[in-house]
Order: C-alpha cells, then structure tokens, then sequence
C-alpha cells in the first residue's frame, strides 16, 4: 500500500445507508479522583488532538486533570488548587482568555462564586480570578452572549432564585448581572431561541417546575420571555439543542417527583415559544443532569441523564424529528451527580463520562454503538514502512481507508454515502486511501502494508465500512 496516492471521497462511492441499533457501551473504567467529585468538562487541555478531563473534587476544593493517550485511556494530569471550603461543584471549559487553548470555569457552591483557571498552553492552569454568583450556583454553561468572540458565562443560583450572567471583558475577567428567575433555580442552558443570531437563557426552576425564558437583546441583556410547565415533576439540568433538525434551538430538562423520573422535552416552534413538553422516562431514580450527544452517529442529537440514587445514566436516543426511545440505563457509581459526553477515543461516536460523588471516582463510558468492536492498529515509522491492521468489521462486508491531515469530527453530508455518518477525521484534505481503495475482508480483520511517505505523516486514518457505516477508531501516523 502507498499511502502517498489519495483520491477524492466522491459520491458515486455507495457505502448504503446509515443504521444503527440500541446504544452500547464497553464495561466502565473507574478513575480515582479523590473524595466527593462534583462535575467533569471534557476539552484538548494540552494540545495534543485529544480530548481530557477535569473533575471538580470537594474535599479537598480542586480541580484534578485526567490526561488522554489517544485511545481513550487516562492517567493522572496534574492537580489545581481551589479556596477551602468552597464547594467545587459544576465546571466548563472554554478559551476564556482567547490564547488559543482551553481554560477552565468552576461553579463555587458554598462561595457564591465562578472561580476562573487558566490554561498554560500544555495543560498547566494558574487559578485566576473568582466572580459573584447568585447564592449556590448549580448550573454553569458558557457561550458568546454578546457577539464580541468571547466565551461568557451564566449560573443558576439555588439559594438566591436568580440567574447570574458573566460578561467576558478579556483577560480572564468577567462582570456579573444578576436575572430574577423562579424557585430554587438548578439548571441553565443557552440557544438562540428565537433565530435571531443572539444567545437566549433558559433557567430551570426546582420548586417552581417551571422553565424561564429570557430574550437576549443582543448585547448580553436579558429580558423576561415565557415560562415552561414541568408539569408535575421539578426540573434540574437543563440543555439546549437543535433536536429535530429545523435550524430551531429546542429545550430539554432533567425532572424527577411524583414517581416520575423523565427527560422533559420542548420543541421550538419560533419566536421564542415552545411545543408542549414531552415526558420521556429515563428507567432511573432522581434524574438530575443532562447532556445531549450524537450517540449513535446518526446526525441528531440524543439525549444522557444521570441518576443520582439508582447509581447509573441514562442514554435516551433520537428519532430525528425530536422524539426519544426508550431509556439504555448503564451502570456507573454511586450518586452520580453530573455527566459529560465527548468523543475520547477518536472513533466519531461520543463516550461518557460521569462524576460518581460517593464512589469517589469518574467513570468513564466508551460508546461502542457505532464501531462496534471495530479495530485499526497502526504500526512502522513514519516516513517509512507501515503496517495497517483492523478487526471487528462485517464478514464480507467492504472497508474504505481514509486519510486526513487532521482530527476532527466531519459529518458527512447529505447526497454523499454514509450520509450523517460522524467521523474522528477533519474536513481538511479528507481523501481515500488507494491503493486499496474500497476492498472487503472476508472474516473481518485484514492488514495492509505499505511505504509512508514524508508528506502524510502527522496525518490520521481511519476505517470506514459499507452498509452499516460504522468506522473505526483513528490511528496517527
């Protein structure tokens, strides 16, 4: 094989359609994290391609890194120090201070503060500056709310029934206003709700069961703009996302009480208003966070709860047009509180991450949904000989071996095979591999040996299967 040929994926390359059936996932991998851990963020923290961890530990207040060797293994990455007592609770990471690298946001429950670490360029952070909260922020998110490129910040504050919205002013420092909000607020998340190029707030309220709306007037304001019943049961975690593909940002809510345990589900109809909630039950007990995560690599987003007292999450998958199947409960730890998703392994599929609060660890989720088993090795010195090995494919099915010079997470569009199909390969240079081309193995596993030339190396591979469309991990040359 000479990886120094590459052609053009083009559409006459029928790899079939995209179908994938119950979410799966390998065995959960514990990671001792210390005492009580409260919230986890996954991002690139040292520039290498791959994507980490941070856990906010209680006791004592830090924040512990879990450092990524590409296939989603972690090992210890370091230790930043919080205030005493503080209560290290929600975390989320963004380029807080526009240096290309990605810092870190931690919600200080018992501070009443948003504590600031930034990101030393290879995974060291210096702890920065902590700014006023509502009292007890639960909920913590990021996005430009005031279209100058910096990442903001927004809180729900337990205690003081309020909102707090943290303007960016650059360098790490942030102003805060406060936005009334309902009962014992415990979830935020943000979307343009009304499709007009700004970033709108919704809030989740406890005691209320409500969800309050508020417009955003394109400066980082926020004004009143509806309320969402929950019904009987109280909202915790709140999430935003585009859930049945309509370009509309659409809402959904963790909600436990009255024996139901449910991910609450409102789809936006325009101009800031909602479709009724849809109940989707979750098979857990206390469902308290979510996060939405393409599961399965179909394109839409699906939807991950935790389970605080029955010890697991929650994977609930999309239609496409906005409706839920019925619950995949995984095993985690105990109590878990917050969860996080994101591809670790380079595989195209999201992998989850969960914060067991009395286990004392984050276990970590790798999605098998998509691969299915599917395995590409990578061996020899780049430039110079290589070897490129995989097993786990479909029996007699037929593979493609793509190159790109970068990782990434391509969807390939509409009108191309596989269309939907998520991939652990950027855009940039995304070619074929040929020789082989398009070859098929008849038991599944295969090797294919070749000279890599100077021009390719950095670069990645992956696999890629017809008629289920499921890839492989990625392998760097």
């Amino acid at each position: 094989m000479q990886i120094r040929r590459f052609l053009l994926i083009a559409p006459a390359l029928m790899l079939g359609a995209s179908t994938f059936g119950q979410v799966s996932f390998d065995p959960p991998v514990p990671y001792a994290v210390g005492t009580r851990p409260g919230g986890s963020a996954m991002a690139d923290f040292t520039g290498d391609g791959f994507r980490d961890i941070a856990v906010t530990i209680d006791t004592p207040d830090r924040i512990a890194l879990l450092v990524n060797n590409g296939s989603g293994a972690l090992a210890p990455g370091g230790t930043v120090v919080l205030p005493s007592g503080s209560g290290a609770g929600a975390i989320v990471a963004a380029d807080l201070d526009g240096d290309g690298d990605m810092d870190l946001a931690v919600a200080l429950q018992n501070a009443n503060r948003v504590i600031v670490a930034m990101n030393n360029g290879a995974g060291t952070f210096t702890v920065g500056g902590a700014f006023a909260t509502g009292g007890n922020p639960r909920g913590l998110t990021a996005a430009d709310l005031n279209g100058d490129g910096r990442p903001d910040l927004a809180t729900a504050n337990r205690d003081t029934n309020n909102a707090t919205v943290l303007l960016n002013q650059g360098g790490g420092v942030f102003a805060p206003t406060n936005i009334p909000a309902g009962a014992e607020p415990r979830g935020v998340a943000l979307g343009d709700f009304n499709n007009d190029g700004d970033v709108d707030l919704a809030v989740s309220n406890h005691d209320d069961r409500t969800i309050s709306i508020f417009s955003n007037n394109g400066s980082g304001a926020f004004a009143p703009a509806g309320t969402l019943s929950t019904g009987a049961q109280r909202p915790e975690g709140a999430v935003s996302a585009d859930f049945n593909g309509d370009g509309l940002w659409d809402l959904a809510a963790a909600a436990n009480g009255n024996g139901l345990e449910s991910a609450l589900v409102y789809l936006a109809t325009g101009g800031m208003a909602f479709g009724g909630g849809a109940a989707y039950p979750t098979g857990g007990v206390d469902t308290s966070d979510i996060v939405a995560a393409d599961l399965d690599c179909n394109g839409s987003m699906d939807l991950i709860t935790s389970n605080a007292t029955s010890g697991n999450f929650s994977a609930l998958q999309n239609s496409g047009a906005g409706a839920f199947g019925a619950a995949t409960v995984v095993t985690s730890g105990a109590t878990p509180e917050r969860v996080s998703a994101g591809d670790l392994n380079g595989d195209g599929a999201a992998d989850i991450a969960v914060a067991n609060r009395d286990s004392n660890n984050l276990t970590v989720h790798m999605n098998t949904t998509c691969g299915g088993g599917y395995t590409l090795t990578l061996t020899g010195t780049c430039p110079g000989p290589v070897t490129v090995s995989w097993s786990g494919a479909e029996p007699n099915g037929r593979q493609a071996l793509l190159f790109a010079s970068i990782r990434g997470s391509f969807r390939i569009p509409q009108g191309q095979p596989c269309a939907g199909t998520v991939l652990g390969l950027g855009s940039n240079q995304l070619r074929i591999v040929t020789p082989p081309g398009v070859f098929s193995t008849g038991n599944g596993s295969g090797s294919l040996q070749g000279n890599a030339g100077p021009a390719v190396c950095g670069g990645f591979l992956q696999l890629i299967q017809a008629g289920n469309c499921q890839t492989s991990n990625v392998a760097g040359l």
